[in-house]
C-alpha cells in the first residue's frame, strides 16, 4: 500500500512541510501521510506508529500560512479511526489489516 500521497513523497517531506527538526520522526513509522492543496489552502493527515501505539496529525492552512506551526501529535486507536467518517478509506483498509487493539 502506498504511504505518501499528494505533496508528501517521503518522511523528509512530512518533516519539512511541518517545520520539524531533522530526526524528529526517527522513532516513528509513517503508515499514511497525505497533503493536498487547492485554491491556496491545504489539508494534511499523518498516521504514525511507535511500537503498538498509533498517533495522528490533522492539519489545515489558508494561503497566508503553511503547515509549519500545525504539528499536533495526538494518540489514537484503530477503533477510533474506523469509526470516523472523515478518515480516508485507505487508512480504514490499513486498520482492518493491522493486528492492533
Amino acid at each position: 500500500m502506498q504511504v505518501y500521497h499528494g505533496h508528501f513523497k517521503s518522511k523528509e517531506d512530512v518533516m519539512s512541510e511541518f517545520g520539524l527538526a531533522a530526526g524528529s520522526l526517527d522513532e516513528f513509522e509513517v503508515l499514511y501521510a497525505e497533503y493536498s492543496t487547492a485554491s491556496y489552502e491545504g489539508d494534511a493527515f499523518v498516521l504514525l506508529r511507535r511500537g503498538d501505539d498509533l498517533f495522528e496529525v490533522n492539519a489545515s492552512h489558508c494561503s497566508c500560512n503553511g503547515l509549519e506551526s500545525a504539528w499536533r501529535l495526538e494518540p489514537t486507536t484503530k477503533k477510533a479511526l474506523l469509526a470516523r467518517p472523515n478518515v480516508v478509506e485507505n487508512v480504514k483498509g490499513l486498520m482492518r489489516l493491522m493486528v492492533l487493539t
